[in-house]
Parts: structure tokens; C-alpha cells; sequence
């Protein structure tokens, strides 16, 4: 609930605010806190409405229901924002910029501010993938919680910690990611066992041909078990049988083309959750 009141002398704390025109006070610790109207209005459409809708006498107190160190992340960020993240810099923690979407959606924050968030938000893709997706779902940025899916393809969400796990908003958003890994596996599983190393007889090598036949298919039947959502699958059938025919060129050249073609149909599977195919009923 937001209140106007007669002006009262701020409590020191290590937040300044040159200029200030009105006090935030928090209505549950009394601490108070100096503030600047336009910032206010600039940043949240809350203070811009409230602005409106009530004119304040000079040098008001805005009473907001809120901890006095919440106040003060709200009024250190609308006040001195960070700048967008670029590669030069270091993002916000995590821990800062979840309390800041959560403050974004309580205090309306405009465009311009809210995605400076994301952007903070969306440097620790690649570093902290599930906590990032976590945020994003809870606070409906449905393309970044996307981009970060990408980054979800292993281990297994059943060798997540369970504290990890909690941390995802809903039993959709963790369906959303097991269906990913689901279909990524069984792709490349029916690739894999679709991709013959000499297809209908093409650089068949006459010596080895057959011997080296029994060893693909003993290699992607062994394979095939272990697949997982980030399997290299045309790298582990190299590796595989590398050995067994580095003595022949034509097998040789074989494998080759067998794993080239391998990545090539693997790389083109689903990478985000957004591309898996809809459930059918």
C-alpha cells in the first residue's frame, strides 16, 4: 500500500541520493530513504500511476510495505541502474537479479530497465543453465527460459540435485525440459541405428566389407544404449572403431563419411525445447 505523508529527516545509511525530493519509508522497520520523484516515474509504472493519481505536497513520505533492505536494492537500482551486460563486464549475481525481476513485477518497471535485468540475466546462460531457465519461466521471459534450454541437453534431469529441481516454478517447466532430453535421445538413437557404414552397398571395400559391417553394427547396438541428450554420437562411434580400421583406406574412408553424415543428421535435431515437436493425444 502506498501513503503520502509531511516530510521526515532520513536515517543514515549508506544510500544517498543527491537532489531528493520525497522519502521512501519502510512502513515495516520505519528506516527511511531519500528519493527523486522523475527517477521514481522513469523507472515503475507503480510510482508513475501513483504520481498521477495523487498529488503530493513538497517533500512528501511514501510509505511502501516493504524490509528496509528491500527498499533499498529498489531505490539503489531505480536511482544508479547498472549498465546493459557486455562481454567487458561482470553480470549481476544471480541472487541480485532474482530479487530485482521480483521487484520488477511487484513495481511495473519499465522497458528500459527491465531489460537491462535480462541481460544480466542472460550472460549466466551458459554457466548456471537450470537456475537461469528456473527465473525465466517463474518471471514469463519465455525466450530466454528457451535459449537456456539448450544448455539442459545432460546430465539427465534425474541426476539433478533435488534443491536444484525445487527451484523450477512448476511440474510444467520440468515436463518442458525432460520432454527436450526425451526426444534428443530418442532421435539420435533412431539415427543411429538407421546410418549404415557402406548405405546400399556405396564404397563397399571388398576385403574388409563384411568384417567391418559386423563391427559398425556392433558398435551402434553397444552405442545406442547409453545415448543420452547430449551424446556426441558420430564422435563416439569414431572413436569406437577408429583402431579397427585405420589398416584400410576404404573402410577407413568409410567411417568417414559414416560419422560425417552421422553429425550432419544429429546436428539437426531439436537443440531447444521450443522445437520439439508438440505432444499428440
Amino acid at each position: 500500500m502506498l501513503t503520502l505523508r509531511t516530510m521526515a529527516t532520513s536515517d543514515e545509511t549508506s544510500y544517498s541520493c543527491p537532489d531528493a525530493d520525497l522519502t521512501i519509508r519502510s512502513s515495516l522497520e520505519g528506516a527511511t530513504f531519500p528519493a527523486r520523484s522523475a527517477s521514481l516515474v522513469s523507472a515503475s509504472t507503480v510510482f508513475d500511476d501513483m504520481f498521477i493519481i495523487c498529488t503530493p505536497s513538497d517533500n512528501p513520505i511514501i510509505d511502501l510495505l516493504e524490509p528496509s533492505d528491500t527498499l533499498l536494492q529498489l531505490l539503489q537500482f531505480i536511482h544508479y541502474p547498472p549498465s546493459p551486460y557486455s562481454a567487458e563486464d561482470t553480470p549481476l549475481p544471480l541472487e541480485t537479479i532474482s530479487s530485482l525481476l521480483t521487484l520488477a513485477d511487484k513495481y511495473q518497471f519499465k522497458t528500459h530497465f527491465l531489460d537491462t535485468i535480462h541481460t544480466h540475466l542472460s550472460a549466466h546462460i551458459a554457466w548456471f543453465p537450470m537456475q537461469v531457465y528456473a527465473l525465466a519461466t517463474r518471471c514469463d521471459i519465455p525466450d530466454m527460459a528457451d535459449q537456456a534450454t539448450a544448455y539442459l541437453h545432460r546430465p539427465p534431469l534425474s541426476k539433478w540435485p533435488e534443491s536444484v529441481i525445487k527451484a523450477l516454478p512448476s511440474a510444467q517447466a520440468y515436463h518442458t525440459v525432460l520432454r527436450l532430453q526425451a526426444h534428443r535421445t530418442e532421435k539420435f538413437r533412431e539415427i543411429l541405428l538407421a546410418e549404415d557404414i557402406f548405405p546400399h552397398g556405396y564404397g563397399n571395400c571388398l576385403l574388409h566389407g563384411p568384417a567391418t559391417s559386423k563391427l559398425w553394427e556392433r558398435a551402434r547396438r553397444t552405442i545406442a544404449t547409453r545415448l543420452d541428450a547430449g551424446s556426441d554420437v558420430g564422435e563416439e562411434m569414431q572413436q569406437s572403431l577408429l583402431t579397427s580400421v585405420a589398416q584400410c583406406n576404404a573402410c577407413g574412408m568409410a567411417l568417414n563419411r559414416a560419422v560425417d553424415m552421422l553429425k550432419y543428421k544429429c546436428a539437426r535435431v531439436a537443440k531447444v525445447a521450443s522445437r520439439v515437436p508438440p505432444e499428440t493425444s
